[in-house]
Formats: C-alpha cells, structure tokens, sequence
C-alpha cells in the first residue's frame, strides 16, 4: 500500500532494546507517527539517509508491538520520496539487524569493503539487470567519480577510504560484491519507490 506522507499525528518516542546474538542494541526512535517513521532533509536525499532510515526502520519493525510496523519514509527536495515497505514479521527485521551487526563487529576489526554511493549504485544495478559486467563498470563510474553523482568529487578519493586501502588496484572486489549483494540489497528489495540513487 502506498504510504501516507502527512506528519500531522507524531507519537511519543520510541524506546529499545534487543538482544542481538553477542550483542545489546539500545536506543531510542524519534521521527515516529502514528503513519510510520518519517524524516525529512531540505535537500537531495543522500546514501547515508537512505542507510539509517533503514536501520531505523528495521527496529520498529522488530519492535512487538505491532502498532510500529508501518512502511517507513524519507523526503527530500523536490518531492523526492524513498519508502520502505513493512515487514511481515518481526522475526524477518530481526534477522537483517543480526546482520547488520555481525558485519559492524567485523568491521571493527578491520576495514569492510562497503562504500556508501559506490556500494548502493552495485546493488541497485545487480537488482535490475542482474547483468554482473554492468554492475561492476557502474560501480567503478561510481567509484572514480564518472557515474550519477559526478558533482561530488570520487568516493575513492575519500580521506577514510583512502586511509584504509590506499591505492589498492582491486578495491571493488569478490568482497565488495558479496558486502553489497548482503547489506545494501536488502534495503533495496524493501524498497517501494524511491528517487536517484
């Protein structure tokens, strides 16, 4: 169903705690109406939106109480809308949570291949035209600064990145497609409608 975009019936903040295999996730969601989660940016809707609306979206739809589990969106300029559909089960959210968190523990551990812009571009062109050539060439576009958003400078040339793989000639490799395909496709598949990506 289509979700509804009105911000008129915001209800009281949200409190959480989940156990997460090892780990304890607590917290507490703001941004809750009686429609869903909503959030808003005067301004194009960008990755990093797009990933904690996500992770945002994943605790109300874990949470037990019913009353959360509501497609989830975020607006931005220009009447851009991204939405996520709601789940069917809390135990479904509670799985990609338990995904999310085993690949943060890795990561704490050492550099994970998955990049913000370049990471969604893959994901986004391996759901649609499941064509692996295609999907690695608009990643690499991405990557060195030709693809969708060539404005901003390359995601490459980020300080971070830079830092954890320098100049590494195969950065966006076997684990940086299997980091994509696991992370950021399951966003993508709960997807209901969205803007550039």
């Amino acid at each position: 169903r289509e979700p509804s975009l009105h911000l008129e019936h915001p209800v009281e903040p949200v409190e959480f705690e989940f156990e997460l295999d090892s780990c304890r996730l607590i917290g507490r969601l703001e941004s809750i109406h009686a429609e869903g989660l909503r959030q808003l940016r005067f301004g194009r809707i960008r990755p990093g939106d797009r990933y904690r609306l996500w992770v945002e979206h994943l605790v109300t739809q874990a949470l037990p109480d019913e009353r959360y589990r509501k497609p989830s969106a975020f607006m931005g300029r220009g009447g851009n809308v991204w939405c996520l559909q709601e789940f069917n089960t809390s135990q479904a959210a509670l799985h990609e949570l338990k995904q999310l968190v085993r690949h943060m523990q890795q990561g704490l551990q050492r550099p994970l291949k998955l990049f913000p812009r370049t990471s969604m571009v893959y994901a986004h062109e391996q759901r649609r035209s499941k064509n692996f050539s295609d999907s690695k060439r608009k990643a690499y576009d991405e990557w060195n600064g030709r693809g969708t958003a060539s404005l901003v400078k390359p995601e490459q040339s980020d300080y971070y990145h830079q830092l954890a793989f320098g100049n590494e000639p195969n950065t966006l490799d076997q684990e940086f497609s299997t980091l994509s395909e696991k992370l950021v496709r399951p966003m993508l598949d709960n997807t209901m409608s969205y803007g550039e990506i």
